[in-house]
């Protein structure tokens, strides 16, 4: 479980993107079916738990093409 807070939400429709800072670090979480959660505000402290079947990890080399 990581502590972050939300520093911004792009709404999309079937999912919303949150930008959250987490010890000077960014995390972009993406949450699918969005109606069924409560929606964090910008400023809003948060914890994070990662499910392994729902976890998906980028290497960062893919992020720089």
């Amino acid at each position: 479980t990581l502590i972050g807070i939300v520093r911004q939400l792009i709404y999309l429709g079937s999912r919303m993107i949150y930008e959250i800072e987490v010890d000077k670090d960014h995390l972009t979480v993406e949450i699918t079916n969005p109606q069924e959660h409560k929606p964090f505000s910008p400023g809003e402290e948060v914890s994070i738990n990662f499910k392994k079947k729902s976890l998906h990890i980028i290497p960062y080399e893919e992020i720089k093409k």
